[in-house]
């Protein structure tokens, strides 16, 4: 099983399991956005939203938890 600790604080979170990396074990490699969506939405789970794509910076981070 893979776990994760997210970096942002949620207060409300959207769900009970809100998916933000679902690793495909058959295809070695974790979902695209997209795919994760699509999923999500057929099992009827809430996806937390997207704040940036790609790789990201200790500042682009902070930046992102000032915004709230």
């Amino acid at each position: 099983m893979v776990r994760s600790a997210h970096s942002l604080d949620y207060p409300a979170p959207p769900d009970w399991w809100p998916p933000f990396d679902i690793y495909d074990r058959y295809e070695q490699k974790f979902l695209s956005t997209p795919r994760r969506n699509a999923l999500a939405q057929k099992l009827h789970l809430v996806t937390v939203p997207r704040l940036a794509e790609g790789r990201q910076t200790v500042q682009a981070e902070e930046h992102c938890r000032a915004r709230g």
